[in-house]
């Protein structure tokens, strides 16, 4: 087996790497946003892979076997969510490797297979896509890990596109893990 080397993942090359594993695997990854579901708006811009400025998208890469998803209504759901705080650079990087391992993985391995066959799993590589591109913390001055409304005036969060995006994935699906 090989070492495939670290490489800082960058919304361009995250938002490229999820389009590709959805385009080479429609019978079980799907791409979308919480713009495109949820109807949110978005923090800013980010840059695209040919250096184009566009919206800032919240990506989730769905991974399922739909063929069987209709018989299996109660099938399992796991949220992983990389990068709440945009400078913590592992978050993207070991999200979108768990992605490529179940995309890549689900015609030669037989767990990878099942695990596909049997749960819905949600990847949200940049879950501040904002802060990704900008290698900050915060989005636009917030910190989306404090803007729940936990132990907070209900008044004063759900600010960030990021917080709201999570806040909706969770009020869609019932996640398991």
């Amino acid at each position: 087996a090989s070492m495939v080397a670290y490489s800082d993942i960058c919304y361009a090359s995250c938002s490229s790497e999820l389009l590709r594993l959805a385009r080479g695997r429609p019978d079980f990854a799907s791409l979308s946003t919480t713009q495109a579901l949820y109807g949110l708006p978005t923090a800013g811009e980010c840059g695209d892979a040919s250096g184009n400025r566009a919206p800032c998208q919240n990506f989730i890469l769905e991974i399922t076997n739909r063929t069987s998803l209709a018989a299996d209504r109660d099938r399992p759901e796991i949220l992983i969510s990389g990068a709440l705080h945009g400078d913590e650079r592992i978050g993207p990087s070991t999200a979108l490797a768990l992605s490529r391992w179940l995309v890549e993985r689900y015609d030669s391995d037989d767990w990878v297979r099942r695990l596909v066959d049997t749960r819905t799993v949600l990847v949200m590589p940049m879950t501040n896509a904002i802060g990704v591109e900008l290698r900050r913390r915060d989005e636009l001055g917030v910190d989306p890990n404090r803007d729940f409304p936990y132990d907070q005036d209900p008044a004063h969060c759900m600010v960030t596109v990021t917080a709201r995006s999570i806040n909706e994935v969770y009020r869609a699906r019932l996640l398991q893990l």
